[in-house]
């Protein structure tokens, strides 16, 4: 409605040093926080949140894993009119540090090599879980989407308790303040 959309505003900013009131919802999407390679940034970054959101706020962000997660591959996906190519170019298991690239591929032959390219940590669930916990946040809870016997999203995300060793997999995470 029209009052809730004028409640809504979107700042680009580092989380860490914006001032705003507190707020019902953060969000942190497409591995974006990943980019804290280390462990007390991410808790600190987790702490600001969670001193941001409302009594009753609830921080959503999403995570990969697997075990393709943790090797170098290339992707592709059809799209109309292009391929979209998902790399992983390096990883280290010292450091959890990784680094990759999206690419374009058009139907008439051309590439975009590196349109975008990340250099962040690889967290996992269990760590991510454990520095919400530090932060304070109450309730952690994992949601996976159900797929259809192709594979493909239904658009439809449960609550999960446990994967099984599975290739690849994208989740979202609520923590409850």
């Amino acid at each position: 409605g029209r009052r809730q959309r004028q409640r809504i505003r979107l700042i680009r900013g580092d989380v860490r040093r914006v001032a705003v009131e507190p707020v019902d919802v953060v969000g942190a999407f497409n591995f974006s926080y990943w980019v804290f390679r280390k462990r007390g940034e991410m808790l600190d970054y987790f702490r600001c949140v969670y001193d941001r959101l409302t009594p009753d706020g609830v921080f959503f962000l999403d995570a990969y894993g697997g075990h393709d997660a943790f090797r170098a591959l290339e992707e592709e996906q059809e799209q109309d009119g292009f391929t979209y190519v998902w790399e992983q170019a390096d990883y280290n298991p010292l450091t959890g540090h990784m680094r990759t690239h999206i690419h374009f591929r058009f139907a008439d032959g051309s590439e975009l090599r590196r349109a975008f390219s990340y250099r962040w940590r690889l967290w996992t669930i269990p760590e991510l879980r454990e520095m919400l916990a530090e932060a304070g946040f109450s309730e952690v809870q994992i949601f996976r989407e159900e797929t259809g016997a192709d594979g493909d999203g239904l658009g439809c995300w449960r609550p999960v308790h446990r994967l099984g060793p599975v290739p690849a997999f994208i989740v979202n995470i609520a923590a409850a303040k």
